[in-house]
């Protein structure tokens, strides 16, 4: 006979274990219907896999927050990394302009954005865990369902990265290509997030080598042109003229705003911000929710102008 020590553990079990199973699995699998509010079927190439699936725009973009965002972020920051993902796939998807391709958005990060399958959240989550997280963006998508901004009645280009460094990029500055909207501002609370501020140091002789010198020179390294929210445009190493890119893509660095140091045979990298800095910095979008802002607010402060709506 069981003991009501065992009937308590079965039951702890079934509350903590299987109830939650059962209503994630009911979520996401046994509703097929396809709701008002989520009109879209999307033909989504999983790249890792190497096939295309039906998907359901809402579905999709859970798996994009969860890959794009960390899910522990305040429900604010979250809610806005949904509405800007949603935008970014109709977008993308618009601007195709009716060219013929075997699927619609691509799991692929360098292509499209990123996106996580159930199975890989669990394992960057853990079991236990998967089922809040899973939850909490889950909420940020539903609770946003088919919002996304626009800049005078049309889709914006929602680009985003980790951590602006504390200033963004215009868009002009990185891609050559003015939008009113994709301007540069300040980001004040990057300066709390893990991606901030990095340091890397090279022997004069290892970055010589990298870059081919031939003769080197001191200092080895001379910037010649900053962009106005402070990243390296063009820089000189030797007597060969770079851009900032070319530097950070050599370098694998985290982006092109960087103070660089020499000394004593050694060039000291210190690095702010991660990604292109364009658009919406996550880490600094997670300091404006902790400071109190809405996804809204968030939103119209890293695209001025804009403005978050349904999507017609």
């Amino acid at each position: 006979m069981f003991t009501k020590t065992t009937y308590l553990i079965i039951a702890l079990f079934m509350i903590i274990i299987i109830l939650p199973l059962v209503i994630v699995s009911g979520n996401l699998f046994f509703r097929q219907e396809k709701r008002e509010d989520d009109p879209f079927l999307l033909n989504v190439y999983l790249h890792r896999k190497k096939k295309i699936a039906p998907m359901e725009l809402e579905k999709y973009l859970i798996g994009v927050v969860a890959a794009e965002m960390p899910a522990a972020f305040q429900m604010e920051a979250l809610k806005s990394q949904a509405v800007i993902a949603r935008t970014y796939t109709l977008q993308q998807i618009l601007a195709k302009n009716g060219r013929t391709s075997e699927y619609d958005i691509s799991t692929d990060h360098t292509q499209d954005q990123a996106w996580l399958s159930m199975e890989e959240m669990r394992d960057r989550w853990g079991y236990l865990a998967f089922f809040y997280y899973w939850n909490r963006v889950r909420e940020a998508v539903e609770s946003t369902a088919g919002q996304v901004v626009y800049y005078n009645d049309k889709l914006a280009e929602t680009v985003y990265h980790s951590n602006a460094g504390g200033k963004t990029a215009a868009a002009e500055e990185v891609w050559g290509k003015d939008f009113p909207y994709l301007k540069s501002v300040n980001s004040p609370y990057d300066s709390s997030g893990k991606h901030y501020q990095k340091e890397r140091i090279f022997s004069i002789d290892e970055l010589a080598k990298i870059f081919a010198v031939d003769t080197i020179t001191e200092p080895l390294f001379e910037v010649v042109e900053k962009s106005p929210s402070g990243r390296i445009k063009k820089i000189k190493i030797g007597q060969k003229l770079y851009s900032g890119s070319h530097l950070r893509e050599k370098l694998n660095l985290p982006s092109t705003k960087l103070s660089i140091t020499e000394s004593n045979g050694r060039v000291l990298l210190e690095i702010y911000g991660y990604g292109h800095g364009v658009g919406l910095s996550q880490e600094g979008a997670e300091g404006l929710a902790n400071a109190g802002a809405d996804y809204q607010e968030i939103i119209n402060h890293y695209y001025p102008g804009t403005v978050t709506k349904k999507f017609e």
